[in-house]
């Protein structure tokens, strides 16, 4: 039965709803078309269809700072520095490139460089822009657009037409910037802080419902709805809106965007994997899980950082780090299509 309270929810009450009613139902690990059925129940069709789709893309923004993005460069690299032949380049392929297709432009690809074969709408896209920021460690004149404001705070700000629980995350060292109504960036430390935000934050979510009596009471029936549509036995009672509540509900959401076993040998991350390496996989792993959740809708993350002088000096080393970015990208992409 629809709950006038719900139905006629506007504004930031209505974003908050759809964000809390998206994480409640991750908790309870229902199918996103049953949380909207419910929603639908409780508030109406309209709000059921708001938050049925995504209105924007997500985004994943890797900043690799201090001379890490020369790493990239052997995935995805210069023209002039592919089709050199030049022993003196730092280049791991020389004759072993192949030409992108049907590209507006010409491209130059690695045997390591990911999505190859997707079509090309989804293959990357190069461009050339900012200034040398090369010993940089949080570079950004690349990411800059006009009246100063910042690429990364633009695509947040687009962002928020889709609700959701925190709306943009990023790893330190980070460099968000500014621009007009962009949302609060939560900042973490590394991969496994990443999981702890969520967890802490999904348990804020629930204990700042708002005070008036009347929509808690919404917000209690809405949550009912969800238990009841919930397929585990141990879920199939009622559920008090408090503090234990709250923590459940956020310890079950790091235990679901926790990788796994299998998520890390999907991305060849081990216990041999450099830390500068296996922290892109296991953050790339935990953001593609917290989109599938409508959990947030942009992650920043920094990448290698290492400044690699002397690289090629151990040809082994270098391409199997190369190999293992590839593939890094490759499962995340992958990822993002599949059923948590």
């Amino acid at each position: 039965m629809v709950n006038d309270r719900l139905k006629t929810l506007q504004g930031g009450s209505r974003r908050h709803f759809l964000r809390w009613a998206t994480a409640a139902g991750a908790a309870l690990a229902l199918d996103r078309a049953k949380v909207l059925d419910v929603i639908s129940d409780s508030g109406g069709t309209a709000l059921a269809d708001e938050g049925s789709c995504s209105l924007t893309c997500r985004s994943v923004h890797i900043v690799a700072g201090d001379g890490g993005f020369a790493w990239f460069q052997l995935l995805w690299p210069h023209l002039d520095v592919a089709r050199s032949n030049n022993g003196n380049f730092a280049f791991h392929r020389f004759g072993e490139t192949s030409k992108a297709q049907d590209t507006d432009n010409d491209f130059e690809l690695t045997p390591e460089a990911p999505w190859q074969s997707l079509d090309k709408a989804k293959r990357i896209t190069g461009f050339m822009a900012g200034t040398n920021q090369t010993h940089t460690p949080i570079p950004g004149s690349a990411a800059q657009l006009g009246g100063g404001q910042s690429l990364l705070a633009v695509c947040a700000a687009i962002q928020r037409t889709t609700p959701s629980l925190l709306p943009v995350i990023g790893v330190d060292p980070v460099n968000f910037g500014t621009a007009k109504g962009s949302p609060d960036i939560a900042t973490v430390g590394s991969a496994d802080g990443l999981v702890q935000l969520f967890n802490s934050a999904a348990s804020r979510q629930i204990l700042s419902v708002p005070q008036d009596a009347a929509l808690y009471e919404a917000y209690y029936k809405a949550f009912v709805g969800l238990n009841k549509a919930a397929p585990r036995p141990t879920m199939q009672r009622p559920l008090r809106i408090g503090k234990s509540s709250a923590n459940f509900l956020g310890q079950n959401l790091a235990a679901k965007l926790q990788p796994s076993a299998d998520d890390l040998t999907r991305y060849g991350i081990d216990g041999g994997t450099p830390t500068k390496l296996s922290e892109i996989g296991r953050i790339l792993i935990t953001a593609s899980k917290a989109f599938r959740m409508g959990l947030t809708q942009s992650v920043i993350l920094p990448a290698m950082r290492d400044d690699p002088h002397g690289a090629f000096q151990n040809m082994a080393n270098l391409k199997g780090t190369v190999a293992l970015l590839g593939q890094m990208l490759k499962a995340w992409w992958a990822g993002l299509f599949k059923k948590p």
